[in-house]
């Protein structure tokens, strides 16, 4: 069985799968992944499936991502921005947190935060 590389965004975009290739985080994810060794595969998922951030009753979300994804300790879990790495309880060893790639600027810091990524997805081969 190949290990999974799931990538955690924060809510949905109306009419939009999670971390969608329209969207600027999405196309940032997409170029992680085409830089991904082949040995794994990815997976892309917000954390709240539904449109805005709740207000309240977050571990429901939380359990329905769960076993949504059924995440193993095999799996390397990205959680991309500070709501979705102070929502996520969910106790895994391999997770790497990061900014939101919305926040990132200019081709160059892109590169940089892009290869951040991946040195931290080598680092937990």
């Amino acid at each position: 069985m190949k290990n999974r590389i799931i990538f955690v965004g924060v809510h949905n975009k109306s009419d939009l799968k999670p971390l969608d290739s329209k969207t600027k985080t999405g196309k940032i994810v997409d170029k992680i992944i085409n830089k991904l060794p082949k040995d794994y595969i990815w997976v892309k998922t917000n954390l709240f499936n539904q449109e805005y951030l709740p207000l309240d009753d977050y571990e429901k979300y939380i359990e329905e991502w769960y076993w949504t994804n059924l995440p193993t300790n095999y799996d390397i879990v990205i959680l991309l921005g500070k709501d979705v790495q102070k929502h996520f309880n969910i106790e895994l060893k391999r997770i790497i947190k990061v900014n939101h790639p919305a926040s990132i600027y200019g081709k160059e810091k892109e590169g940089v935060y892009i290869n951040l990524i991946l040195k931290e997805i080598n680092k937990l081969k």
